[in-house]
């Protein structure tokens, strides 16, 4: 495989988790595409905005949503970094910053070390929600058809991942389902640096 070719691999790859994760948290995601941008990105997927927690807010439900946000936004870097084997600070900066930001949200009246210990706590989990087999047969079927395609509408990559989870089930029967309670500011960059520090990607 070219480096071309790989480095179109592992963007498929990227945005099919993004889209995946978003589209299993019930995100209004669009679509997702591996046309190169203007402004330099090899991929994207899009969403509509959706509600943010607010800082007043302590409930369940705000904190799920958060939760959610940051996993969605990892896992396109955990997809490449897992299985691809991929160096953490190659495929983790990019999506790392606005993590941060719902992180501070989050723990808006914490320390940098809340915060850090928050964002390496959801870089596992996300690790854990893309490599379980049925997430995984889905990420990686939606890339495949995106590196045929080159870009997917939303409509058209749930079909496609339903079908997949279809094909999935009835290749594994026993399997049982698990529960799963997964459910650009400069002024983030000392947060960025140190998750990435403690992530061992930088000295």
């Amino acid at each position: 495989m070219s480096i071309a070719d790989l480095t179109e691999h592992s963007t498929a790859i990227h945005e099919s988790a993004h889209f995946y994760a978003g589209w299993k948290f019930k995100h209004d995601v669009e679509s997702l595409t591996i046309v190169p941008s203007s402004d330099g990105a090899l991929g994207v997927y899009s969403k509509r905005p959706g509600p943010d927690m607010e800082l007043d807010d302590e409930t369940d439900a705000s904190r799920v949503r958060n939760e959610n946000n940051i996993i969605e936004l990892l896992a396109g870097p955990a997809a490449e970094y897992y299985f691809l084997g991929k160096p953490v600070w190659e495929t983790l900066p990019g999506d790392l910053t606005p993590a941060v930001r719902y992180a501070c949200l989050r723990h808006f009246d914490g320390t940098e070390a809340d915060v850090v210990a928050y964002v390496r706590y959801l870089w596992v989990v996300t690790q854990s929600f893309v490599s379980d087999s049925l997430n995984w047969h889905s990420i990686t079927s939606l890339a495949g058809d995106l590196l045929a395609l080159k870009t997917i509408s939303a409509e058209g990559a749930v079909a496609r991942l339903e079908a997949a989870a279809q094909r999935f089930k009835a290749e594994h029967p026993s399997r049982q389902q698990p529960v799963c309670r997964i459910m650009e500011s400069n002024a983030f960059d000392p947060v960025v640096a140190r998750v990435l520090r403690e992530l061992g990607a930088i000295p």
